[in-house]
């Protein structure tokens, strides 16, 4: 059998195979940056189906890190409660999800009074 079935760890992470389902654009989240339905039926399959590693469509940290109308956002607080959907629906089939951040995302430079 091939060692792609075989259980495995990163770190001390535990993974029940070497199946990886990398960041990809899913194009499924809401156009204000909120998960979808939709984004948690897919990830909830991926889990139950067998995948060893889930890395989440990309996300934004900051607006101006969007690069697309229908790119998950944690930009702010009122994105987590979808973000801890997602991961509640993936853990009940895997240990190990995470979250791909957009690399396009400036923060803007604070001075040292403020």
């Amino acid at each position: 059998m091939s060692i792609l079935f075989e259980p495995s760890q990163i770190k001390k992470m535990p993974l029940r195979n070497r199946f990886v389902r990398s960041a990809t654009c899913d194009g499924m989240a809401q156009t204000s940056g909120h998960v979808s339905s939709n984004q948690i039926k897919l990830i909830a399959e991926l889990a139950a189906g067998g995948v060893g590693l889930i890395v989440h469509a990309i996300t934004y940290a900051h607006p101006s890190g969007q690069v697309s109308s229908f790119m998950n956002s944690l930009a702010d607080d009122e994105f987590i409660p979808g973000m801890k959907k997602l991961t509640e629906a993936v853990h009940h089939g895997i240990p190990l999800y995470c979250v791909a951040f957009s690399k396009n995302t400036m923060v803007p430079a604070r001075r040292q009074d403020e």
